[in-house]
């Protein structure tokens, strides 16, 4: 069952992306802490959620549903079924979600898995880059000059000149 402090967390609209958003200065941690620093893990959120994980009720599944924003898609049975034990977790430690939790269940947002050859992945990054419409983050902890680093280069070079061509207000040089 979904408590209501996890049904709370879930369909509240601040993440810390919106946080830091509007104070590019505070740090993601700092973000983290003022949103959910303050939640206190349910002893007994555990123990229900295995007791009932093979047979949830109608009831169930639609508190799931409310807790996620899927825009012009239905969740799946199934899909709820898995969401609901997913969110569940969330009782005892908020940060096993691993993003802000009105994320959780957000249309359009998915992490994702490529197993390929690196440029082949680049390559579809740089088109990902190409194709963004608000924002590019782009997080490493090693860049090489290769072929695959030119790929992410030139997008990001290609956003700049498309954002200048449209006279976008809101547009960023990308320096590289």
């Amino acid at each position: 069952m979904i408590s209501p402090q996890v049904h709370k967390l879930c369909t509240g609209t601040e993440t810390v992306s919106s946080l830091i958003a509007k104070d590019p200065e505070l740090a993601p941690g700092d973000a983290w802490k003022k949103l959910y620093g303050g939640h206190t893990p349910a002893k007994e959120s555990v123990a229900k959620a295995r007791q009932h994980r093979d047979a949830h009720t109608p009831e169930d599944l639609q508190r799931a549903r409310e807790c996620g924003k899927w825009g012009p898609t239905e969740p799946s049975e199934l899909f709820l079924k898995l969401y609901h034990d997913a969110l569940c977790t969330l009782d005892h430690n908020v940060a096993s979600a691993m993003v802000s939790p009105p994320l959780m269940g957000t249309y359009g947002t998915i992490p994702l898995s490529v197993i390929s050859v690196v440029p082949d992945i680049m390559r579809h990054m740089s088109n990902l880059i190409v194709r963004a419409d608000k924002e590019v983050i782009l997080a490493t902890n090693y860049w090489q000059n290769s072929v695959a680093s030119k790929y992410i280069t030139n997008a990001m070079k290609e956003l700049s000149r498309k954002g200048r061509r449209t006279g976008d207000q809101n547009h960023h040089e990308a320096r590289i």
